[in-house]
């Protein structure tokens, strides 16, 4: 291809330009008047192009914000799932979680626990082969093994668990061999994918079936001899039944028996008291029990009774909610079975009931979770709406800033077309040159250069580019920013790209028309206003002349304008002080803010020396001359007139504005400084009157001083008889509290080793009358005997444990706290969470009893007065103490008062425990006020070895001594 020669370019002259309004006559469009017109034109086609480039930098900064708050819901979204991991991770049960597909993606430390199976191993597999692994041998059949992946196939595509509302309970093998009774619910999960599958799975392995707890109560007392292997097994039972009620007491699981011929149904006490019922309130009849069932779940209950009675299940299971005294509602899990005649008739159903309101309120937890985070989404997709118009709004603002800048491009537009013409007249010229005189290619070709170096001349880049985007032509000043042309693309030689710019004018310039633009070009890292015009040559192709002006240092100019007006302006609207402006006159010129009672125009032309007060305008004149004559800033106060004719002190600094090495006015900033001085004259005054009083108090304070040393020294020597007093008090006190909690523990064991093991020995005696009673009289007063001494069992169980818990003494101070909390929970309706360290806490007798106690007066304080829905108990070991804390969310009180001045209201308190603690080498401390919860914190020293304890008794007593 033959490069085009310079003589052979034209402007391309459309229909559109011939029509286009004039702009105002020049000299080059007196010339060429259609190529003006076509420039007007054009013109207005490149500013609807910087329309649509603003357009798409505002699309630019929507999506910028809007990955923002995206970024911002993401970190919510993390927060969230790493608090549900906490939950998983710490929970006792088992928790399993697949994907859609089935295959585990989540498996708790609680299951790893119970199963064996580590997570590792679990995660990536089907769930029913995981299923089918812990199943015991007997039962790893291929039918089993395709029931359960029916089982959960069908939860997977339908979203229905195979026992809605029911758990199942069975006994699982795990990896080292061991056997574990397991209670496991399969649920569905839904999601905007479909269905998941999650599994919680608790292990029951120890507590008694059902089959057990129906021998042992209806075991009949046989007439046997008075022996001593007699005796043997009545002890081994008893300590049996003992075992038992601990075991069912700590696991909060109650016995019922039913007779379904007569309605009669026997009750635990442990139940009844879960349900904060006494025994004797709660009659052992079904219709009773009906009413304890929340009126929801009432008709369920009664179909799945029904349909066990009628030999439908082989176990009776059953999940609902039992109304509890305070009219709450409290999640059981029932399970029966049923003992049947010969011909198939229920003539006794024997169960328990355990409480799970603790894993209902976990799963109540999750669901609140979740949707919360729906909430937090359409939160943050209403902002994301918002912020959208908010920018919208901008729109307007960003055009009015690209109209300041149509006055720069006019200008170059101007010399465009000037250049434009003067290019078509010498082309033209050239032409006729050629057609008339036919001068050799040798004078062609140096008018070529010539024009050539015209262009060269340029300190604009010139460039040509035909339709297939190939550059035809660059002149020197492009080539030195962007280099040789040769076999160059426009868009790789001026951009650095590889295909063609998105951005590209090419198909409306060989259109015809004009197009103006600015551009960022990657290449030479500079910014370019670009003027794309088509020009014929003389064979009829059209090329692209393309004008590339360097607008890089007056953007930045610009900008810089813009940003330090915007922080003078700033900078003055916000000032504290009051800053003017005044020319030689002393006129006022800019005033920020004015004194009260002035405003802005009444202060403008004004002269600042008619506000200064008479006796100082002088001073404030020739300070003012003399900025003006030196050119140096000064420092003066000024006392002007104020508000209702007061005088107002400023602080002013006086300082040049020069222009041309001249100072043409001056900038006065002052400082509203009058409440400064008055406090200076008034601390004045005041210090000359102290300096009296000092002299005056001096001689008072030498002879009191005297006085004082005296009864100082009296007082410290009542002092120290004090502290030896109290030492020996503290002292007394805690053998005393050893002493009676000795008496407490010996009462105690005499009530459960001898009336209580009497009671229940009698107890067993009149069930035995009871089933040999020959009239239904005898037997009815046999049952109220009965009914009678039960209460007696259990009034005698009570008072031993308020007396002294056998749990303290028999399984620790540890596991005794954990009792208190699950007992402020049964009595109270008091959620209590219980924190354990797993260091060794050796405690001797005297600071276990003594923390036993006190732990037992906080936490019925809590439930008393406190008014507290939540407590919290943690226990841990720190060095060689032991640190108790006990927290609650109630009402709070002024714990600077509380231990203070406890003694002083006659009463003792955390008083008590606060002196016995001091005395023992410990602290409590307590946190609290007002509405906010209350924080109380024990430190106890942990039990030494016997030869330290020697030494600190002896240096004890050597200092009360």
């Amino acid at each position: 291809m033959t490069a085009p020669t310079i003589m052979e370019w034209k402007p391309l002259e459309t229909a559109a330009a011939r029509g286009a309004p004039r702009r105002g006559p020049t000299t080059s469009e007196a010339a060429v008047p259609s190529g003006r017109r076509q420039m007007t034109d054009e013109g207005k086609a490149g500013e609807q192009l910087l329309t649509e480039m603003a357009r798409l930098r505002q699309k630019v900064s929507q999506l910028e914000a809007s990955a923002s708050e995206h970024s911002k819901v993401g970190e919510a979204l993390r927060h969230c799932e790493r608090k549900l991991r906490s939950l998983v991770e710490q929970s006792e049960d088992g928790i399993v979680l697949t994907d859609g597909r089935g295959m585990v993606v989540e498996w708790s430390p609680g299951q790893e626990r119970i199963t064996g199976i580590r997570r590792t191993e679990a995660v990536g597999r089907a769930l029913w082969d995981v299923h089918f692994q812990m199943a015991l041998q007997k039962d790893r059949t291929p039918a089993t093994y395709q029931q359960c992946k029916a089982r959960i196939f069908e939860l997977l595509r339908t979203g229905k668990p195979p026992r809605p509302g029911r758990s199942e309970e069975r006994e699982i093998e795990r990896t080292d061999g061991a056997r574990r009774v397991v209670r496991s619910v399969l649920f569905p999960i839904r999601t905007q994918s479909g269905w998941l599958a999650g599994s919680i799975c608790r292990d029951i392995t120890g507590r008694p079936t059902l089959e057990q707890a129906s021998i042992l109560a209806d075991a009949p007392e046989s007439r046997r001899e008075e022996t001593a292997e007699c005796r043997r097994v009545e002890n081994e039972l008893r300590e049996s039944l003992r075992r038992y009620a601990l075991a069912t007491a700590a696991a909060k699981v109650g016995v019922w028996d039913w007779n379904p011929e007569t309605d009669e149904i026997y009750l635990d006490p442990s139940l009844k008291a879960m349900l904060g019922y006494e025994d004797h309130e709660i009659r052992n009849h079904l219709d009773d029990w009906h009413k304890l069932v929340h009126p929801d779940d009432a008709a369920r209950v009664a179909a799945e009774a029904d349909e066990h009675r009628k030999g439908l299940t082989l176990r009776y299971q059953s999940i609902h909610r039992l109304l509890h005294r305070d009219g709450s509602s409290r999640w059981f899990l029932a399970r029966g079975t049923t003992l049947r005649r010969a011909d198939g008739k229920p003539y006794r159903v024997v169960g328990a009931y355990s409480d799970i309101t603790g894993q209902k309120r976990a799963e109540e937890a999750l669901r609140r979770t979740h949707d919360e985070l729906e909430a937090l989404v359409q939160e943050r997709t209403a902002t994301l709406l918002q912020v959208k118009a908010k920018l919208e709004q901008q729109v307007t603002g960003r055009q009015r800033a690209e109209e300041a800048l149509q006055e720069a491009r006019d200008e170059l537009e101007e010399a465009v077309h000037e250049r434009t013409a003067q290019l078509a007249r010498a082309n033209q010229l050239l032409k006729e040159e050629i057609g008339e005189r036919k001068r050799p290619e040798e004078w062609v070709q140096r008018e070529r250069d010539d024009l050539t170096a015209i262009f060269d001349a340029l300190e604009d880049g010139v460039c040509l580019v035909d339709e297939k985007h190939d550059v035809e032509y660059a002149n020197a000043s492009l080539k030195e920013q962007f280099g040789p042309f040769d076999g160059e693309k426009c868009y790789h030689y001026l951009h650095g790209r590889e295909d063609v710019c998105p951005w590209c004018p090419n198909q409306r310039v060989f259109a015809g028309e004009t197009v103006r633009r600015e551009r960022y070009c990657s290449q030479s890292q500079r910014t370019y206003a670009f003027i794309d015009a088509p020009v014929k040559r003389s064979g009829g192709a059209v090329s692209k002349l393309a004008i590339l002006r360097d607008v890089t240092e007056r953007k930045g100019i610009e900008d810089a304008l813009r940003q330090s007006e915007a922080n003078w302006q700033s900078l003055v609207k916000n000032a504290p002080d009051m800053i003017l402006t005044v020319d030689r006159e002393g006129k006022i010129l800019f005033i920020n803010r004015t004194p009260a009672g002035m405003t802005v125009e009444d202060a403008l032309g004004r002269s600042i020396i008619d506000c200064v007060r008479d006796s100082q305008r002088s001073a404030a004149r020739e300070s003012l001359q003399r900025v003006f004559r030196t050119g140096q800033a000064e420092y003066c106060e000024i006392a002007a007139r104020g508000p209702y004719g007061s005088t107002s002190w400023y602080a002013t600094r006086l300082g040049p504005i020069k222009r041309d090495g001249e100072v043409v006015s001056v900038m006065l900033v002052a400082r509203d400084i009058t409440e400064r001085r008055r406090a200076r004259d008034q601390l004045r005054k005041a210090h000359d009157e102290l300096e009296v009083r000092v002299y005056e108090r001096t001689a008072a304070l030498l002879q009191a001083n005297a006085q004082l040393e005296q009864e100082i020294a009296e007082r410290k020597r009542a002092e120290e008889e004090i502290l030896a007093y109290q030492e020996k008090l503290r002292s007394l006190g805690s053998q005393l509290q050893l002493a009676e909690e000795r008496e407490r523990r010996h009462i105690a064991t005499d009530l459960h080793d001898q009336i209580g093991q009497t009671l229940a020995l009698c107890r067993i005696k009149m069930g035995s009358l009871r089933e040999a009673a020959a009239t239904p009289g005898l037997a009815q007063s046999l049952d109220e005997m009965r009914a009678m001494m039960e209460t007696a069992i259990a009034y005698t169980r009570s008072l031993t444990y308020q007396l002294s818990p056998p749990i303290l003494y028999e399984l620790g101070f540890e596991a005794a706290v954990e009792w208190l909390c699950e007992d402020l929970l049964e009595r109270h309706g008091v959620t209590c969470r219980f924190e354990i360290g797993r260091q060794p806490k050796p405690l001797d007798d005297d600071v276990r009893v003594l923390l036993f106690r006190a732990v037992r007066e906080l936490l019925v304080n809590v439930a008393k007065h406190a008014q507290a829905s939540s407590a919290e108990v943690s226990v841990r070991r720190d060095g060689q103490e032991i640190r108790i804390v006990v927290k609650d969310d109630g009402i709070g009180f002024d714990a600077s008062r509380t231990v203070a001045t406890t003694h002083e209201r006659g009463g003792f308190g955390l008083f008590l425990y606060h002196e016995r603690l001091s005395h023992l080498g410990g602290r409590l401390e307590v946190e609290s006020s007002p509405g906010k919860g209350t924080r109380v914190t024990l430190v106890a020293p942990l039990k030494r070895d016997e030869e330290a304890r020697r030494e600190e008794s002896h240096e004890h007593s050597g200092s009360v001594g």
